[in-house]
């Protein structure tokens, strides 16, 4: 730190000389005032530092934690958390009806990151028909992860506070797919009294060519469902019985067709459906969802379906 000094000002030109100057240096003038003169403290660099860097530092790091909260947001309002284990007792205990509850963990499990927007989005939809909760484990709840706890979280439905059925999140999609949603929902689908529907007539599975593609698809006032295959690909063979299985499930909402990409190479080609099977869901003449590949059980088959069917059947599949 530096300390005061003495110095004498010249009265004509201002230049600042030493204490034991008789003359100015600059102009030679005899005309001095003495003054005592105090330096400013500017403090050492590590100082200025903390104090200019630290303010932009915060600003980073506030707008890095803001952009990532919007990229992360759900588009729909979240879920309730359930704070600890008192409360979930309490809403067990008061719901009058099936409760589906999310558990998951703090730390390690990553399922969060792609199960709660699809929670949300059940939520929004028919959190009224069954209420949809949300769980984190705390450091005092062993008995509740004995019970639950996986690594990878868990959806269990309750029925007046009992546990009626549980699945691990093992099987969902490890992204933001909308196939996580319909796959959560055709696991309650049985706790919400869905109506019959009667809105489509059932549908032939039949193959489309140029010619009735865009009359049964591009023009169709309902959803439509198309599987792209080929007869030489082994993978489309073997999913051509789980798309029969869907079609005969699912053409209450849906028309189901097939196209033959060796035939209808045009087709094909316009909608990028070259890998086979892909199965690509129209609303409206439009690309409201596609999946390629197929597995090798019904249920994650129907789930992919139904996850991209959900939102626009929504209206039509509540009482």
């Amino acid at each position: 730190m530096s300390s005061e000094k003495q110095v004498k000002i010249c009265v004509s030109c201002s230049h600042e000389n030493p204490a034991y100057a008789q003359r100015c240096e600059n102009c030679k003038s005899i005309v001095l005032n003495a003054v005592t003169v105090v330096p400013e403290d500017k403090g050492t660099y590590a100082n200025s530092l903390f104090v200019n860097g630290v303010p932009a530092v915060l600003i980073i790091v506030f707008l890095f934690f803001a952009v990532r909260y919007y990229i992360n947001r759900s588009e729909y309002d979240p879920t309730i958390r359930i704070k600890d284990i008192d409360e979930l007792e309490y809403v067990l205990k008061s719901e009058q009806k099936p409760v589906l509850v999310y558990f998951y963990y703090k730390s390690y499990d990553r399922s969060p990151k792609y199960m709660l927007p699809a929670l949300d989005r059940l939520n929004y939809y028919i959190g009224t028909r069954i209420p949809i909760y949300r769980y984190r484990f705390q450091k005092d709840d062993d008995l509740l992860i004995s019970k639950y706890g996986k690594a990878d979280g868990t959806f269990v439905v309750f029925n007046k506070g009992q546990p009626v059925k549980s699945m691990s999140t093992s099987s969902f999609f490890k992204i933001k797919d909308p196939s996580n949603a319909g796959q959560i929902f055709l696991f309650i689908r049985d706790e919400l009294n869905l109506r019959e529907l009667n809105r489509f007539e059932e549908t032939e599975l039949e193959y489309l060519n140029s010619e009735t593609f865009y009359k049964k698809v591009i023009e169709a006032p309902n959803p439509v469902v198309v599987n792209f295959t080929r007869s030489s690909c082994p993978a489309a063979n073997r999913f051509r019985g789980f798309y029969k299985a869907m079609a005969n499930s699912y053409d209450i909402y849906a028309d189901f067709y097939y196209v033959d990409t060796s035939k209808e190479k045009e087709i094909a080609g316009l909608f990028s459906a070259w890998a086979t099977p892909t199965v690509i869901i129209y609303n409206n003449g439009n690309v409201v969802g596609r999946y390629n590949s197929a597995y090798s059980d019904q249920y994650t088959n129907d789930s992919r379906l139904f996850g991209y069917l959900f939102t626009l059947l929504v209206d039509d599949i509540m009482l």
